[in-house]
């Protein structure tokens, strides 16, 4: 009878052990790393199967850190922005056709250049959101307008053209911005002049929609239509 008690009572304590779930510990706390540089690559790659893709959560137990919630506000605002750029392609490609492409621009630098000037002095969450929100609603709104504005200063015959060599040049602005934002970052220890640097740019760029000028259509002959020209809407 006491053997049979003691084999009971070991197969207990063996399930016990098989039922309780193995405590899940996360990369970053194995290694004790309390701060991501994302440009380490090794660190990154442990977060990647050998095929490139993200391993899933149960395996990393990356948002079980402090590290990985404080992420996830960063996260809901990426999704944010992509939601409202997408919506400002076409909100703002609607708004140009009844008070043109001219005076969409600017509005969107306007708004925009307030936005930056106020966004350091910025302490709310909701507030900050809802100020990147709209930065995104205006950025899409850009891209959506400009097929439209080329069409009608070029006409839809030289738009396909033109337009290509607008977004080579949208392309490649991105190039010396971050490093420009990088640098002032590293010069100043904060994004603060940054963020005042693309608030002025904002600023001056308002000016242009009013030193744009469309250009004369060539002179054709009476009776001639000219192609590619139609109703404006720059102004």
């Amino acid at each position: 009878m006491a053997r049979d008690r003691e084999r009971r009572g070991k197969d207990s304590k063996a399930a016990d052990r098989r039922r309780t779930p193995k405590k899940k510990v996360s990369i970053l706390n194995q290694d004790s790393i309390d701060w991501v540089d994302y440009k380490d690559v090794n660190l990154l790659r442990r977060f990647m199967s050998e095929r490139a893709k993200i391993r899933a959560r149960r395996v990393t137990w990356f948002e079980d850190t402090e590290t990985g919630r404080t992420l996830r506000r960063p996260t809901f605002e990426q999704l944010q922005r992509a939601i409202f750029n997408g919506a400002g392609r076409v909100f703002w490609a609607w708004v140009s056709d009844y008070i043109g492409r001219s005076r969409v621009y600017l509005l969107l630098y306007a708004i925009q250049a307030v936005i930056f000037f106020a966004l350091p002095r910025m302490t709310s969450v909701g507030l900050f959101s809802a100020a990147l929100a709209i930065i995104g609603l205006c950025y899409g709104g850009g891209f959506g307008t400009m097929p439209s504005f080329t069409a009608d200063f070029f006409g839809s015959k030289f738009m396909g053209g033109i337009y290509g060599w607008i977004l080579l040049a949208w392309g490649a602005g991105a190039i010396p911005s971050p490093l420009l934002i990088a640098r002032l970052r590293q010069t100043t220890g904060q994004y603060e002049q940054a963020i005042y640097t693309i608030a002025f740019v904002m600023l001056i760029a308002t000016v242009l929609p009013f030193l744009i000028k469309r250009p004369e259509p060539p002179a054709v002959a009476p009776g001639q239509a000219v192609a590619g020209v139609g109703r404006s809407t720059v102004a």
